[in-house]
């Protein structure tokens, strides 16, 4: 694995390639000093340019040399966030760590940053203020990380390279999670409470999703979460509490936003107005080997009756072991008291012989509008994971399909059709 630290020989790049090789040391990676020149220029500035630019490059992975550290450098021409991201894929670099203290949004140094952010398929680490980071490679402090947690693949990513992160040291780590009531209630399917009665059912499934979603962190992972209900943009609210909690580094990831995208781009907010330092996950990073497999306890099975939805209560089991299934059925019409008892027994006679020998199989009958009632129930009884039945060639025809796997904030997983 290589680090790749961009200099342009300010205090700033001092600072960031001080870092770099920090965690270069403690990993033993390649650490790749490069500084990257304009593309037009005369050729014979071009030249006297690159002589300066390698003399100094040179001296500073002399020093770092000293201490042990495998350290190259490179001279790049042209476009400053082409050429580096040319050369992070060339080098497969893990990381690429720049020194910036920019505070305000549209500057030169702003823009630089997001367009690096953009461009760069690796991690990039902001750096600020080095001493937090000297003291957590060194053991002597946890790093104070803040994760921006939502329900977006991105985030799922960066949650991700919080283990990768973890290996350089201990992390006092807070998830935060700030929230839309009415954005969660539509994306869920959910009708929106009275006033009086507030948010406090919401509340709770989204803290459990939360606690869910950090399961499995490195034992040297103190987690925190914090969630938090919006009243202003995303980027203020992490940013307050990044003060407030006073963290060495704000992590989150990035949708890559062009252009416009990025006046409501949290990433691009935040890189300009944090502090502290902060590292932004593209959306393109593998972590395959680091993420960890889940483990369902608990999962929410839904049949029509048919064979295809029956299928989906096998699979069930099998997902949840010695757990917990819920097996649902949501009815059309009125629902009375005699037809829930019906629909109930109904669905305990198609459960398979050797369910409730496997696992703690519980049945239930809902009524209304099918996919909105399957993600409110999932959400009521805590469900992990959703199963559903689909006969042959019909995932992109049903419309429940779609409107569960839009709404339901968890894994939803679809039964082998068998084929005639």
């Amino acid at each position: 694995m290589t680090i790749i630290c961009a200099t342009r020989f300010s205090e700033e790049s001092s600072f960031a390639a001080r870092v770099a090789a920090d965690l270069a040391r403690k990993q033993k990676q390649t650490l790749w000093l490069v500084h990257v020149l304009p593309g037009r220029v005369m050729r014979s500035w071009s030249d006297r340019l690159e002589a300066a630019a390698s003399s100094s490059l040179e001296a500073e992975a002399t020093a770092l040399r000293q201490q042990g550290l495998d350290v190259q450098t490179a001279v790049l021409t042209g476009k400053l966030d082409d050429a580096i991201s040319r050369f992070c894929a060339e080098k497969s670099a893990s990381l690429l760590v720049v020194g910036d203290t920019t505070r305000a949004v549209g500057v030169l140094g702003a823009n630089t940053l997001d367009k690096l952010a953009y461009s760069v398929e690796a991690p990039l680490l902001v750096v600020r203020d080095p001493r937090p980071f000297h003291a957590w490679v060194d053991g002597k402090a946890p790093l104070k990380v803040m994760l921006a947690l939502d329900q977006t693949s991105s985030a799922a990513i960066a949650r991700d390279w919080i283990i990768r992160l973890a290996k350089f040291g201990a992390l006092d780590l807070v998830a935060a999670h700030v929230w839309w009531p009415i954005e969660e209630y539509e994306r869920r399917g959910l009708p929106v409470p009275a006033l009086e009665e507030g948010h406090k059912a919401l509340s709770a499934v989204m803290a459990a999703e939360a606690a869910q979603a950090l399961k499995g962190l490195p034992a040297n992972v103190k987690v925190r979460t914090h969630l938090e209900m919006g009243v202003a943009n995303i980027a203020d609210h992490l940013l307050a509490l990044a003060n407030q909690e006073q963290v060495d580094v704000v992590v989150l990831g990035t949708h890559r936003r062009r252009a416009l995208g990025r006046l409501w781009s949290v990433s691009h907010q935040v890189l300009a107005l944090a502090p502290m330092a902060v590292a932004c996950i593209p959306s393109t990073v593998a972590v395959p080997d680091l993420s960890t497999v889940p483990e369902f306890r608990s999962a929410l099975a839904a049949t029509n009756f048919t064979e295809a939805g029956n299928r989906a209560i096998t699979m069930g089991l099998g997902l949840v072991g010695a757990g917990t299934l819920h097996v649902v059925h949501v009815a059309q019409g009125p629902l009375t008291v005699e037809t829930e008892t019906a629909l109930l027994k109904k669905l305990t006679v198609v459960l398979p012989p050797e369910a409730e020998r496997k696992a703690r199989v519980l049945v239930h009958v809902v009524h209304g509008e099918v996919a909105k009632e399957l993600v409110a129930t999932a959400d009521r009884l805590g469900a992990q994971v959703v199963c559903l039945g689909l006969k042959a060639g019909a995932l992109l025809k049903s419309t429940v399909a779609s409107e569960v796997l839009a709404r339901a904030g968890r894994p939803v997983m679809f039964a082998a059709p068998v084929k005639a």
